[in-house]
């Protein structure tokens, strides 16, 4: 018997000479397996739904003639175990929730990053070790178990914290915990509201301590110099580091920014749409972050001559390509017309950051830590500058963004000394 998840065309009887043998990525667990049975001529696909009474795996098997036919047999048969399980809360496993709930509840309802990030989570870092305990059967000591042992050793080993030490490489970060507590609560609330469970295990479970925000490493002078130097990349970044700087906008609503909803000669433009990370390997746009997140800003005289500046290139890179032009109407686009992708703005700005000579740590969000702090610097009040950057409440620009400059901290210490000792 030959196994093999290979690249084969889905159509194919069996595996033809050409790329068989090639794996494509592992299967997660509760996926199941596809392979070709040579002795059979069949395709085969195998689903562990659980272990026998005499602890050996409890597996399903369905066939076909083509791979693609198999496959769509598995997907039935794990919806019918899930759907199965459903029906009978004593079976419920862990994996068979969440999975039901990620699909029907949390795609459904939520924002597709959301979504991708539970999903991502608790596929991760739940299933291998409480996906197919009961769900009935889970105990709060468990999901602390599981916390303390992911925050001990959870983290993947190719991916290195910079400027972090050895010790902390092993565990996930706190934030990460967090996250994935945010995502496993919520699930086991919603099973405790079905009567699925009588209370949820997530319940008062004692989390990492949350470091404290990082102070902003960069300074306005910083900021001036990135904007200042030439841009390693022919300067077609300049206009979106200048309008980011001046506007505060995220990346991701900067990126999703159309030049219908941009007004050249009254100075304003309409936030409504943000770019959202690759959601199942496909990146799209979606509705502003949250209510306050749509709105209307006005334009700096620099971020004004930046949007003109690309204004006129697209319109020279679209008379140049003619039909090859891929136009969206996206205010900052690739050579072709199609949308920028998030990490290739971070690649472009570490080029741009190496070339100035800044702090290597500088990255996007520093730009909009940068215009809240000097919003709220130069006298602005907490309620407008909360509104220019898309914040619903004006607590938020104050806790996370406006970290105190060096400027304004010495003109109060000069205020202070002047109340003290008189004019000086």
């Amino acid at each position: 018997m030959v196994k093999s998840t290979t690249s084969a065309n889905v159509d194919d009887p069996a595996p033809g000479a050409s790329g068989f043998g090639r794996r494509t990525r592992r299967r997660g667990a509760g996926e199941g397996s596809v392979y070709f049975d040579a002795k059979m001529g069949l395709w085969r696909a195998s689903l562990m739904v659980g272990r026998k009474p005499n602890g050996k795996p409890d597996r399903r098997l369905v066939s076909a003639k083509t791979q693609k036919l198999c496959q769509q047999k598995l997907q039935e048969l794990r919806q019918q175990f899930l759907t199965d399980a459903l029906a009978d809360p004593n079976k419920l496993t862990v994996q068979a929730f969440f999975e039901d709930w990620l699909e029907h509840t949390v795609k459904v309802r939520r924002r597709a990053s959301t979504y991708s990030q539970y999903k991502s989570l608790i596929t991760v870092h739940v299933y291998p070790s409480l996906g197919k305990t009961p769900l009935r059967a889970v105990r709060p000591g468990q999901v602390e178990d599981l916390y303390r042992a992911l925050e001990a050793g959870g983290r993947n080993p190719k991916y290195v914290r910079r400027d972090k030490p050895a010790a902390t490489q092993k565990g996930l970060a706190p934030k990460t915990i967090r996250g994935l507590h945010i995502a496993l609560h919520s699930g086991f609330e919603r099973a405790r509201r079905r009567n699925l469970i009588a209370r949820n295990p997530a319940d008062g479970i004692e989390l990492p301590k949350a470091p404290r925000r990082k102070k902003l490493t960069v300074d306005v002078e910083d900021i001036q110099r990135l904007l200042a130097t030439t841009d390693p990349n022919g300067g077609r970044w300049v206009p979106l580091w200048t309008f980011l700087a001046n506007t505060g906008l995220r990346i991701g609503e900067a990126l999703a920014l159309r030049w219908a909803n941009v007004d050249l000669d009254k100075g304003w433009f309409t936030v409504e749409e943000t770019r959202q990370r690759p959601v199942d390997g496909k990146a799209g746009l979606d509705n502003a972050k949250t209510e306050a997140g749509m709105r209307d800003v006005p334009l700096t005289a620099p971020a004004l001559k930046a949007l003109r500046a690309q204004h006129d290139r697209q319109r020279f890179e679209r008379e140049r390509l003619r039909d090859d032009y891929v136009d969206q109407d996206l205010v900052f686009a690739t050579s072709l017309g199609t949308p920028l992708g998030q990490r290739n703005a971070l690649r472009a700005l570490k080029a741009a950051v190496e070339a100035a000579k800044l702090p290597a740590n500088l990255c996007l969000h520093d730009l909009r830590r940068m215009t809240a702090s000097l919003l709220v610097a130069s006298g602005v009040d907490i309620t407008t500058a909360a509104a220019i950057l898309g914040h619903k409440n004006a607590s938020v620009l104050l806790d996370v963004y406006a970290q105190a400059l060096k400027a304004p901290k010495l003109e109060a210490a000069g205020r202070l000394e002047r109340a003290l000792y008189g004019a000086g």
